[in-house]
């Protein structure tokens, strides 16, 4: 094993990282690792960007955080990671991602994907209340309608299923039903 000691500045503006592997930090001073661990995101960040890009050192690193104890350092780094292989694909690959980071945070926020069941429900029932098809099917406000289009496999009234909209409002919610299947 090689042991190195770290501190803020000795880096290099350009690194190459590909191959570098490690299973843990450590240092010769008690302070030194927690100082190490204890550094911004942005730092690890910035860091990272200062070799070419390798998917592979910056799982290592969330690893290696996450491992510390550092849950919030590891989720951020390997979101990091994923907007790199965002950054270095192609359409439609690199759109599709981005609908992936704003949906969940790739995975890593999963709350993000409650917000916008939120947003999505609130809205639906707007649409149904708009469009006069809540009144003409006896539903003022429409929020337990809108989530049964929206969530799947889940029903709250099993007459929604037989409700046929017309006009936009039917076209909003086969949307709606598609984004309830993503966000699912």
């Amino acid at each position: 094993p090689v042991i190195g000691q770290d501190c803020l500045n000795p880096w290099p503006e350009k690194m190459q990282l590909e191959g570098f592997h490690f299973s843990q930090l450590g240092s010769l001073s008690a302070n030194s690792q927690k100082d190490l661990l204890d550094r911004k995101v942005g730092w690890w960040k910035s860091w990272l960007k200062q070799s070419r890009y390798v998917p592979e050192t910056y799982d290592t690193w969330a690893t290696v955080m996450q491992s510390a104890g550092y849950d919030q350092n590891a989720k951020a780094i390997a979101e990091e990671r994923r907007d790199q292989d965002r950054l270095n694909s192609s359409m439609p690959g690199s759109g599709l991602m981005l609908l992936w980071r704003f949906a969940d945070g790739y995975g890593y926020v999963i709350y993000y994907a409650g917000l916008w069941a939120m947003f999505f429900i609130v809205l639906g029932a707007l649409v149904l209340r708009m469009s006069h098809e809540g009144n003409r099917l006896h539903m003022p406000i429409g929020l337990t309608y809108s989530f049964d289009m929206l969530v799947p496999l889940i029903f709250l009234e099993k007459a929604h299923e037989k409700i046929r909209l017309r006009g936009w409002a039917r076209y909003y919610f086969y949307g709606q039903k598609i984004v309830g299947y993503v966000l699912a």
